[in-house]
């Protein structure tokens, strides 16, 4: 039986070497926190009891057939009357706001395939949901953006009150 290779960081080559098993030194990708983020995003909607039919991440959307160039954080789909389905995007704040912007012209555009309810705009500061609110009023962007921050979501999802921010109205993301 062979004997297993793990891939590590500079600082654990080693330690494992030291205790006789092989490592190959690998770079930790860039976007490792922005994947975390979305993962704990996942695990806070998905324990929090609200009606979640599916939600897939970035990663996942490829094999299911997503064709449109603009690409998620996610996508998520409740289980509500008229099921109500949304695209995620997951701001970690290190992204100029013209980013986000763009990302949300080409959604209000329609996605081929996904018929969007709105946006869920989930961030780690709620310091830019102003700015953001008056760009998407001031460009006409008719696509619901609801705006919330991590640790709401992370907090209490099925309670969290998103900020439509086109409308500066506060609203839960599910109303039974």
């Amino acid at each position: 039986m062979a004997e297993a290779v793990y891939a590590v960081g500079a600082k654990g080559k080693p330690v494992l070497e030291e205790r006789g098993s092989e490592a190959v030194i690998t770079d930790v990708p860039k976007q490792l926190e922005h994947l975390m983020g979305i993962n704990g995003i996942r695990v806070a909607l998905e324990t929090s009891g609200l009606p979640i039919m599916y939600f897939f991440a970035h990663w996942e959307l490829g094999s299911l057939g997503w064709a449109f160039p603009v690409i998620p954080d996610a996508v998520l789909a409740l289980a509500t009357q008229q099921r109500q389905h949304f695209l995620v995007e997951y701001d970690r704040g290190t992204e100029p706001l013209k980013i986000i912007l763009e990302k949300l012209r080409a959604y209000n555009e329609g996605v081929p395939g996904f018929a969007a309810d709105g946006v869920l705009l989930i961030m780690e500061e709620n310091r830019r949901f102003d700015r953001l609110g008056r760009e998407l009023r001031r460009e006409g962007i008719a696509l619901p953006c609801l705006a919330a921050s991590r640790s709401d979501v992370d907090q209490a999802p099925a309670d969290a009150i998103f900020l439509e921010l086109a409308e500066g109205k506060r609203r839960p993301l599910f109303a039974a």
